[in-house]
């Protein structure tokens, strides 16, 4: 315990790994960025249920997505084995968030 009313260091730390300053207010951030698996799941929901506009708009998404994925083929021949237990797990969790519809 302090004399001088300040705090443990540890005590200032939230869950999340951030820390509040005196005033209380949070400083840190949590990242919201949807993974590819999800991104492609939104698209699959967005063009069964026919909004087109908002196809047309993620069209940069899908010329990423795809560019993205001629790269990781190119280079799935240089991966050392625990590289390639790597992309074969996230593979795999990234298709399986895409069958949930």
């Amino acid at each position: 315990m302090t004399t001088d009313n300040s705090q443990p260091a540890a005590e200032n730390e939230q869950l999340d790994g951030s820390a509040h300053d005196a005033e209380g207010v949070v400083v840190g951030s949590i990242d919201m960025t949807p993974t590819w698996g999800e991104v492609g799941l939104l698209l699959w929901r967005l063009a069964r249920s026919g909004e087109i506009n908002a196809l047309e708009a993620a069209r940069k998404d899908y010329m990423r997505a795809f560019a993205g994925m001629e790269v990781l083929n190119q280079l799935l021949r240089t991966f050392t084995p625990e590289q390639r237990a790597v992309y074969e797990r996230v593979m795999a969790e990234e298709k399986a968030k895409q069958d949930r519809y």
